[in-house]
């Protein structure tokens, strides 16, 4: 099966997922009053390799530790955002999500 078609087939699926996600993991958030609850996906498959996988990581602490986007977070009614994540795997394999964080600086 061509791989543009099974990612759009499972596209909707796993976006049903991560919504699911984000209202399972929100209670943990909501103690204490955030301007945004950010959930980060992140493929874990076999489908890419380490060094795709490594780069989504590089590039995802990259982008919190950019002066734009600490700013943004900074500049809210409470200047606090959660964060989590969520990575992926094959189906043999669980799905990790990980605790809430709390970005205030």
């Amino acid at each position: 099966m061509n791989r543009l078609v099974w990612a759009l087939r499972h596209a909707s699926l796993f976006c049903a997922w991560l919504v699911a996600v984000c209202f399972l993991l929100a209670p943990a958030a909501r103690a204490q009053q955030v301007d945004l609850e950010i959930v980060l996906a992140m493929d874990g498959s076999g489908s890419i390799s380490s060094d795709e996988f490594q780069l989504q990581v590089i590039g995802t602490a990259a982008a919190l530790r950019d002066a734009s986007v600490q700013h943004a977070i900074l500049s809210g009614p409470t200047g606090r955002v959660a964060i989590a994540a969520v990575i992926w795997s094959d189906a043999a394999f669980p799905k990790y999500p990980t605790e809430w964080h709390l970005l205030n600086s």
